[in-house]
């Protein structure tokens, strides 16, 4: 999965394990976030930004920062 992959191919790969929420500053587009199932892992997600139709960039990182699109100053 990387940028380009369609955003139905996230969703096909990962399935219950996406949170799927409307972008908080880009109209339009949507984050598909990816929650790990391991409990070693239950800090860290994968954040897929996608238009609505394919991914345009993405991320990852540990909570609570990697849930803030928005760069630090």
């Amino acid at each position: 999965v990387g940028i380009g992959t369609a955003a139905d191919r996230v969703r096909e790969l990962f399935g219950a394990q996406l949170e799927e929420r409307a972008h908080p500053t880009k109209l339009g587009a949507t984050e598909l976030v990816f929650v790990p199932r391991d409990e070693t892992d239950a800090a860290f997600r994968v954040v897929f930004e996608t238009d609505g139709q394919a991914v345009t960039t993405l991320r990852a990182g540990r909570l609570p920062l990697i849930t803030n699109p928005v760069a630090c100053p």
